[in-house]
């Protein structure tokens, strides 16, 4: 017979398990598998807050450089080349 052990998670997988449980129901709730009363969405909005982080709240580090629109272009090509209809 099988010995089960139980599994315990620390602090920051629970935290984490619970932060995607959410981010699920609220893909679900923008595809309109699932609706959610106001109430409901503050409260997602809430928690993610308080486990994943902000992303407004991150810090560039890159520099301060203007580049021309061509520049920006080949740039964003290079990173995604099927989005501009080349293989």
């Amino acid at each position: 017979m099988a010995i089960r052990r139980k599994l315990k998670h620390d602090d920051e997988t629970r935290r984490r398990i619970k932060a995607a449980m959410l981010v699920d129901r609220l893909q679900r709730c923008a595809l309109g598998e699932l609706e959610l009363t106001r109430e409901q969405l503050r409260s997602c909005e809430i928690l993610l807050r308080k486990v994943l982080p902000d992303l407004v709240a991150t810090h560039s580090t890159t520099a301060d450089s203007v580049i021309s629109q061509s520049e920006w272009l080949r740039k964003m090509h290079e990173l995604d080349p099927e989005e501009n209809g080349q293989p």
